[in-house]
């Protein structure tokens, strides 16, 4: 078993690979407080479509939350803090 599992933290450690575009688009967008209906209507894209670069942007990354999502945005400057 390895060791590369979510404690709470939002964080699970990042895979040997790179979100896409998109993948990364579609992230900042969510977190950016859209709907995954939202985004895929704008994208004119499926909903099943953007949940799944959405998951893929997420395991990519080592993120395994919403929270820790929204936490790698706010922290490399992909979306501003607004409280």
């Amino acid at each position: 078993m390895s060791d590369n599992s979510c404690k709470g933290c939002g964080v699970k450690g990042p895979s040997r690979r790179l979100p896409t575009v998109r993948n990364a688009e579609i992230l900042k967008m969510y977190v950016s407080d859209n709907s995954l209906r939202k985004i895929s209507s704008r994208l004119n894209k499926s909903v099943k479509t953007i949940a799944l670069h959405k998951s893929s942007s997420t395991d990519k990354l080592g993120l395994c939350n919403d929270v820790g999502s929204y936490r790698y945005c706010c922290t490399m400057g992909r979306i501003s803090y607004t409280a």
